[in-house]
């Protein structure tokens, strides 16, 4: 299945790989050159709230992806996203790249469905194999345009630096989508309001 495998292509830059291990107990650790270790924290919590705010999409998204794959859409603001010409990720339907650089969204479509309750380990457990020390900051139900769906915000580091993922996971009987936006940690306070407005473009379309 397409669970974000090659997701870190913002992380474009030549930096020195960090090592990593598994203890005989399970724990994850850095291993650093001077020869000390940091146990890394493992999301535990199971626990998904329910946020009761209604999300719909903005006015402004008047561009749109309709999926081949299920019946999902993406309304997006053509001022804000520009439709990528280029593809990093061989299992993203649609890639978009930010106007001012840095910051990206794509959309993983496939056709299994998978219930919502599974999404979150799988991507987090995911993530983990390229981010030993990823942290799920909040995850949440949420209505979106009238669909029940999971929100997700991680961050993590991978190669010495530090990121940040918003992302929305739907499924139904037509099939899975993953809308995910990124970019650095220190970037994140200029985009967020532009991730949340792409994120809230997603719906579903009778074919």
């Amino acid at each position: 299945m397409k669970f974000l495998t090659a997701i870190f292509v913002l992380l474009q830059l030549t930096v020195q790989a960090q090592r990593y291990a598994t203890t005989d107990e399970g724990l994850r650790v850095q291993l650093n050159d001077d020869g000390t270790w940091v146990l890394l924290e493992k999301d535990t919590s199971t626990a998904i709230t329910v946020n009761p705010k209604a999300f719909t999409k903005p006015s402004t998204a008047i561009a749109v992806k309709k999926s081949v794959e299920n019946n999902t859409s993406l309304n997006y603001n053509p001022v804000k996203w520009k439709s990528s010409k280029d593809k990093n990720n061989e299992d993203a339907e649609f890639e978009f790249d930010h106007v001012k650089g840095n910051a990206y969204a794509m959309m993983i479509t496939e056709k299994i469905e998978i219930p919502l309750e599974s999404l979150k380990n799988i991507f987090f457990e995911n993530l983990l194999e390229n981010a030993p020390d990823a942290k799920i900051n909040n995850a949440e139900y949420r209505t979106v345009n009238g669909l029940k769906l999971l929100h997700m915000e991680v961050s993590g580091t991978m190669q010495g630096i530090k990121f940040v993922y918003f992302g929305y996971f739907f499924s139904n009987e037509k099939g899975t989508t993953q809308l995910v936006c990124y970019t650095a940690k220190s970037l994140l306070n200029e985009y967020k309001t532009d991730f949340e407005d792409i994120l809230n473009g997603l719906s579903v379309v009778e074919k």
